[in-house]
């Protein structure tokens, strides 16, 4: 009896012993152990397709300086560009507003699921190829799921950025050790989030407290702030950038 993987066929029970002899005739076929290889490998380079928004400050033809590097994370799911530039940093730069930093916003090309880290982190190194940036200065802000995502980022490349800014997220306290001790944190959140819970910064800001290391960390909590107030407030805090 063979089978077939990717299909499905009924099969009608008439009994134990129908069943009984159903398995019996299955298991006729299988090898008296199976093979486990000791060494394999696979090889096979990443292809990386991401649509994002760049901003470049004013200056920034006739300057030869390096600029900073703000790699900004959505929340939620964006069809296309055009809802990345929906969430508050981009559609204040889209409204005319300059700020001394590049901008770099990626959209998450999965509508339903976080970030591709390895992506971004590949989006980023070629920006910072590409353009006068200072790699001393690279931020990481992420609103919402893309909080989330920023989290597991500086986990994973601690040594790319200077700081992280978390809006309305959160993650896994237990793999914070990973990051670096002296990178400086600043998370948000609003008490009336029914979207994410304040708890989910709570933890994070928690564990990184009793991981200690000289970083500056702040969180900024907004008492009766839902979940779209909290990205207004926190992108409006006049210190932030």
């Amino acid at each position: 009896m063979g089978i077939e993987m990717g299909r499905s066929f009924p099969l009608a029970m008439a009994g134990n012993a129908a069943v009984g002899a159903v398995l019996l005739s299955l298991m006729s076929g299988v090898p008296g152990h199976a093979q486990q290889f000791a060494e394999a490998k696979m090889s096979k380079s990443m292809q990386v397709e991401m649509d994002y928004l760049i901003h470049l400050p004013k200056d920034y033809d006739s300057s030869v300086q390096a600029y900073p590097l703000v790699v900004y994370l959505h929340g939620g799911g964006a069809a296309d560009l055009e809802g990345v530039k929906r969430n508050f940093l981009p559609s204040r730069i889209a409204k005319g507003e300059d700020y001394p930093f590049i901008m770099l916003a990626p959209r998450n090309p999965r509508l339903k699921g976080f970030f591709p880290q390895e992506w971004v982190q590949s989006l980023v190194e070629h920006i910072s190829e590409t353009y006068k940036v200072d790699r001393d200065c690279v931020y990481l802000v992420g609103y919402s799921r893309g909080a989330f995502a920023a989290f597991q980022i500086v986990q994973n490349y601690p040594d790319t950025y200077a700081a992280l800014v978390a809006v309305s997220g959160g993650g896994i306290p237990q793999y914070l050790d990973r990051v670096r001790p002296d990178m400086p944190v600043w998370v948000f959140h609003g008490t009336d989030d029914s979207t994410i819970k304040l708890s989910e910064s709570v933890a994070m800001v928690q564990r990184l407290k009793e991981l200690g290391g000289n970083r500056e960390i702040r969180f900024t909590v907004y008492e009766d702030a839902d979940h779209t107030e909290t990205e207004h407030m926190a992108f409006s805090e006049p210190q932030l950038f």
